[in-house]
């Protein structure tokens, strides 16, 4: 969630009543720190930082996220099929939705890291051709960019009945 996982979800997620986390893998540290800091005027609940986070749904799919609508709705249009893994001989091997940038990396034999190219275009620019769009499998299952509260209540509530059928099927 390097660049995007910010204060603005982050709280979203923390006053839902889950953990929000703010990133660090952008390595701008100085733009964390103000982050941290924005947060204490955002809420008043728990947060963390650089941990992964809503690991069942992909979060490029919430209302509060500051991303362009492009890249939103490319995880939308996303089909089950439609990611691709890049630096399979190298480190990191990175996801990704296949989109022609990515679609071009995909059978590279070098380590493709360093021609990612411009991530902040993508995610804030809208240009979907600026970089590859990080996605897990996860993105084919979304169907709609919902607020943080409602995917976690919707999240416990599924918890619940879960557990209902479970204890009802023990008894049984």
């Amino acid at each position: 969630m390097g660049y995007i996982a910010r204060a603005q979800l982050a709280s979203a997620v923390s006053n839902a009543g889950g953990l929000g986390i703010i990133e660090t893998s952008s390595g701008e540290l100085d733009v964390v720190r103000g982050e941290i800091r924005r947060m204490r005027d955002l809420t008043d609940r728990p947060f963390g930082v650089n941990i992964a986070q809503l690991l069942v749904r992909d979060s490029c799919s919430v209302s509060e996220l500051p991303v362009h609508p492009a890249f939103k709705q490319a995880i939308l249009d996303a089909a089950e099929t439609d990611t691709v893994m890049l630096n399979r001989r190298h480190r990191p091997c990175i996801r990704t939705l296949a989109l022609p940038r990515a679609r071009t990396l995909e059978h590279a034999e070098q380590n493709v890291f360093g021609e990612l190219g411009s991530v902040q275009q993508l995610y804030f620019g809208g240009d979907m051709g600026a970089s590859i769009a990080i996605s897990g499998q996860v993105a084919g299952r979304i169907e709609q960019v919902l607020p943080v509260a409602q995917i976690i209540s919707e999240m416990v509530a599924g918890f619940r009945a879960c557990s209902v059928r479970l204890a009802q099927a023990a008894s049984s």
